[in-house]
Order: structure tokens, then sequence, then C-alpha cells
């Protein structure tokens, strides 16, 4: 069975002709070129290129020709179409933060660098304030959900690109992924414990897809205090088990790279090579399974 990427250039090259998404998703479905399924396979499709196109630019074999449209780069009367990149979640985005005194005060009885904490309290103690001032201030610690998926044996990780509002992370080798928290994420409702497995599998959904369900289980906060970037963030942990069999798709090839299944023990013996977060991260979850 053929990756997706080469299912997608057989089916343009049988077209002969520009196509969108949908189009060959469906297509690659119906004759069973690649493994392709959920409920929006087009979306995968989408992303699979689309991170093509932004890693080898023009020495992908792929072109985006308009929305959701892609083409062959070899098709030279088939003109490139730069598409209106999705905004980020920048300077403007409303997030949720806790005042740095209070979050202390929770991890007072605490040893890290992971901390056992009530995250629902912790949430509901939060301020909503612009992301551009949480940034410009150590008065204020902002939450971001984290997600450590594994298969057995295996780690997922991949390569954040420039997209990234924080430089300092800009090409970081990664073994976590996830987001801030937003306003509109509404913070009473995370007593519910059924509401707030669903934010957490929407945040998740967000940025991976996944051919089988995820086991997700909450582990804790992450905080360091090595520097003011690290004293500004505060991760809430979770792990992400899957079957040894499930594959996985970025529905953010423009924010990371490189998505793979790395091997736990090339990982650890790699450690050194990754962002901070993910060194406690993979000293933390690596063996688990």
């Amino acid at each position: 069975m053929a990756s997706i990427l080469s299912a997608a250039e057989q089916i343009l090259r049988q077209a002969n002709r520009p196509l969108h998404a949908r189009e060959i998703s469906i297509e690659i479905m119906s004759s069973k070129l690649a493994q392709l399924s959920g409920h929006t396979p087009w979306k995968t499709v989408t992303a699979r290129i689309s991170a093509d196109i932004i890693k080898f630019g023009e020495k992908s074999r792929f072109k985006r020709t308009g929305s959701g449209l892609f083409a062959l780069r070899e098709w030279v009367d088939a003109s490139d179409f730069n598409a209106k990149r999705r905004r980020l979640k920048g300077a403007d985005e409303v997030i949720r933060v806790v005042e740095a005194d209070s979050f202390n005060g929770f991890l007072q009885q605490n040893l890290g660098p992971i901390f056992d904490v009530d995250y629902q309290n912790l949430i509901e103690i939060g301020e909503d304030i612009s992301r551009q001032s949480a940034e410009d201030s150590e008065l204020y610690v902002q939450l971001i959900p984290t997600f450590f998926v594994t298969r057995p044996k295996e780690i997922l990780t991949f390569t954040r690109t420039k997209r990234l509002p924080e430089a300092r992370l800009h090409y970081a080798l990664c073994a976590n992924f996830g987001g801030h928290m937003r306003a509109n994420d509404d913070a009473g409702l995370f007593r519910n414990t059924e509401y707030f497995q669903n934010f957490v599998i929407r945040e998740l959904n967000e940025e991976l897809s996944f051919s089988g369900s995820p086991h997700i289980s909450y582990q804790g906060i992450l905080y360091l205090r090595g520097n003011a970037f690290e004293r500004q963030h505060a991760g809430l942990v979770f792990t992400v088990d899957l079957e040894v069999d499930t594959k996985i798709e970025s529905l953010e090839p423009g924010m990371h790279i490189d998505v793979e299944f790395r091997s736990s023990d090339l990982v650890k013996a790699e450690k050194d090579k990754f962002d901070s977060w993910s060194q406690v991260l993979i000293d933390a979850y690596a063996d688990r399974r």
C-alpha cells in the first residue's frame, strides 16, 4: 500500500489536472491506494501535501493552485497560489492565565518539575488577558494544555517551524503538542469532568488526527523556573496512549514538520537535542509503556 503522498501523486497524474483535496481523498479511499480514514479525510490530504510543500518548497512534487486545490509542480501551466495563511494565535489573542503569586501558592507543598495539582482549582482562579500582556510581564503564568503522545516503545516527535510566535522555539525538536488555553474555553464548566474531557480531545484534535481512539490521562502541571520564558508558562500535562498500529497525521503543517514516531530508546539517547519541556516529559514518561 502506497503512502498518502504517493497515492495523491498517482491520482493527480491520472486526472492530468489540478484536484481539490476532497477529490483526492475520495479517489484514495475508493481505489484503496493508501490507508485513509476518519470523518474529514480531505483535511489529512491537505495537511500532508501542505507539509510537503512547506518542507521542500520548489523541490516538492506538489504545488497549490487554489484554496485546497493541488497540482504537480512539473505542470508548468498550473500557476502557484499563495494560500492565505491561517491567522496565528498571536499577540491579540485572549488567553487564560493565573497570577504568578497565586500560582506559586499552589506549588508550595510540591517538588518539581511536574506537580500534582488540581487543574480545576487552578483554572478557576485564573483570568483572561491578552497574550501580549501576558508575554510582557512575569506577573502571570500562562496555562498550556500539553500532550505527550506514545505508542508502545515509541514517542511522537516533531520540529517546530518559524511560524511559532516564540522565536526561541523556532526549529526546536519537541515531544510535546499543545497550545494556549483561550478565553472562550469556559473555565466555569471545567468542574464537569465530561466537559473537560471533551475540551482536551478538541485541543488535541486541533493538531493531530488519529486512525484509532487515543487514551488520554491527566498527569499534573509542568513548571520550570530556569528563565523568564519558563516562569511565564505552565503545562497541563496529558499523556496520550495509542495502540501499536495507530497512524497519525499532523493538522498543523505550518506549525510543525517532520512529525514522526521515534523509538523511546533513541529519544532518550538524544534527549539533549529537545526543548526543555520535552526533556522533562521524556524523563518522566519515556519508559511508561
